[in-house]
């Protein structure tokens, strides 16, 4: 299984994250939606 981590910066102190199966073409996304820092 080929799997792929894309980091994706959301405003200035957090992250979304997207872990992408390169296999079959499908996505899991990972988003903190806290208004603090994580």
């Amino acid at each position: 299984m080929s799997l792929e981590l894309i980091t994706i910066p959301c405003l200035s102190d957090n992250y979304a994250f997207i872990l992408f199966n390169n296999e079959n073409r499908s996505a899991l996304l990972v988003d903190a939606p806290e208004a603090e820092p994580i």
